[in-house]
């Protein structure tokens, strides 16, 4: 499947939080309202929590049958191994 991204910031607060939409173009997916929050945990760790807001139920369960989950998965992991090589 090949897609279009796009979305707004509405709030970002650096280290702390960043509220935003994302929607994918051509794709039968409506837009998402996205919540990450951003926890110092001690200096060198921290911890990200996603909420992501679908206007339906079928609408998340049609994107959960899709590998975005996987796929997020590992660029979070390959992003932490990049942030590893600056320390």
């Amino acid at each position: 499947m090949v897609f279009t991204a796009s979305g707004v910031y509405h709030e970002f607060v650096p280290n702390k939080k960043i509220t935003r939409t994302f929607e994918m173009g051509n794709a039968p997916f409506d837009v998402q309202l996205e919540f990450l929050e951003f926890e110092a945990l001690d200096e060198d760790n921290s911890k990200l929590t996603m909420q992501i807001i679908y206007r339906s139920g079928a609408l998340r369960d049609q994107m959960l049958k899709l590998p975005f989950r996987q796929g997020l998965n590992m660029a979070h992991n390959r992003l932490q191994e990049v942030v590893n090589k600056l320390k």
